[in-house]
């Protein structure tokens, strides 16, 4: 299985990146720290490169320490792993750093995704590429603390709504009891994730529903936000 073979791969390369995809999410991001924080314990130290800093909302994330913004130096790493990524273009900046690698690595679980590095594991199957990751530190016998599990629940939790989404199946709440075992606070986590908000993001939404129309007898909603209206209110782009 190719997820046996990433393990291995894994194992073998001390000088390890990971990309989650550009404009990262819950998922990419708390899944690439999970990794990052499980890879810490077999003594390899990755280096997680992001391409924007990471959103406020997730800034609560344990081994967000190991991420760095991309400088624009394409370092040949022994093993690049991407992290939820689809195709080579939702590597933006940092393809570069993708194509100097000795190794490469593709974990996701969307339909969309080209199976674009050596070796490939995508599973359309999972709800999260969370899931993935829990499988292969599982398959790698690395203890899942409580902070991988912090990571990994987010990741789990955020890409399928809160488990609300269809994509949301039997194994991935049988995955997210196993998570919640280790001590997780879940009210805390889905809080920050689904309820809580910037004073800007509020600012924004505010003046963002100001100009809902309704088209096509309520059939068709259309709202706007432009740049002007995040310059009024302090806005980023994440609170789009």
């Amino acid at each position: 299985m190719a997820i046996e073979k990433i393990a291995e791969i894994i194992r073998n390369n001390k000088n390890v990146a990971i990309l989650p995809h550009v404009s990262a999410d819950g998922d990419a991001l708390a899944s690439g720290f999970a990794l990052g924080l499980a890879l810490r314990k077999i003594g390899i130290e990755p280096k997680i490169v992001l391409e924007e800093r990471i959103p406020w909302v997730y800034e609560f994330l344990p081994g967000r320490e190991m991420s760095a913004l991309y400088d624009g130096q394409d370092i040949p790493y022994d093993l690049v792993i991407a992290v939820d990524t689809g195709d080579l273009n939702r590597l933006g900046k940092r393809l570069g750093i993708f194509r100097a690698a000795n190794n490469t690595v593709n974990i996701d679980h969307h339909t969309s995704n080209t199976r674009f590095a050596g070796l490939n594991h995508v599973s359309v199957e999972s709800a999260a590429t969370g899931e993935i990751i829990y499988e292969l530190i599982e398959i790698m016998n690395i203890e899942i603390d409580k902070d991988i599990a912090i990571c990994l629940y987010t990741a789990i939790s955020s890409d399928t709504g809160g488990f609300r989404f269809s994509n949301t199946t039997p194994l991935t709440h049988h995955i997210a009891a196993k998570l919640v075992e280790k001590g997780l606070n879940i009210a805390k986590i889905s809080r920050r994730i689904f309820d809580e908000a910037a004073l800007e993001k509020v600012k924004l939404m505010g003046m963002a529903i100001n100009t809902l129309q309704l088209l096509e007898e309520g059939r068709i909603a259309v709202i706007e936000v432009s740049l002007e209206m995040m310059k009024k209110t302090g806005a980023k782009e994440e609170d789009c």
